[in-house]
């Protein structure tokens, strides 16, 4: 599982683009702190609200975020991703890493919300229903994960979705496995 990569980029740190950004200059800057806080505060729509940060900032941010959830630093990587999220939550891309991040935590039941709403951002890529789905499974809803790969099959099945082959493949063998395993069949087999 991974995050998908930024987008090459100087930051606001000034540092060549590939430089790692230092995490706690990051969090520990009072004016991200400040920044953040007052998008969570303003109880504002994203849409409505003006960020305090460049579109430079906001890729450097994100590299950053990509750069801890790939060294394994899940907990720094999802404070990165939920203020990401506050400033924009309506970026697909963000959602899905903050998804992924909270599943390495093994947060499974936050993590299936967090899929669906990725999904719901990007309703033409099934992957993130895939993922709902295993995360439902961890945390005992079986039915729920049949109906979540219910879903990611027929996105699978749309005319011109054929580069979803491997997505739908694994989710009609787990669908197979639910069936087989737990008396499980998805919502439109009853």
């Amino acid at each position: 599982m991974t995050v998908e990569s930024p987008t090459p980029t100087h930051g606001w740190t000034q540092q060549p683009a590939g430089s790692p950004l230092p995490l706690d200059a990051v969090l520990a800057d009072p004016a991200f702190a400040d920044a953040l806080a007052s998008l969570a505060r303003s109880g504002k729509p994203h849409a409505a609200l003006e960020s305090p940060f460049s579109p430079q900032q906001i890729e450097a941010l994100y590299a950053l975020g990509y750069q801890l959830y790939q060294s394994a630093r899940h907990e720094d990587a999802l404070k990165v991703f939920t203020g990401l999220l506050l400033m924009d939550g309506s970026q697909p891309r963000f959602q899905r890493a903050y998804a992924k991040t909270l599943h390495q935590l093994g947060r499974h039941a936050e993590a299936a919300i967090a899929y669906v709403l990725a999904h719901t951002l990007s309703d033409d890529d099934p992957q993130a229903l895939l993922l709902a789905a295993q995360c439902m499974l961890a945390t005992g809803h079986a039915e729920d994960a049949a109906g979540m790969l219910q879903e990611a099959l027929q996105v699978c099945d749309a005319p011109g979705a054929s580069r979803h082959a491997g997505v739908r493949e694994r989710a009609a063998s787990l669908a197979d496995l639910l069936k087989r395993t737990h008396n499980v069949q998805s919502p439109s087999q009853h």
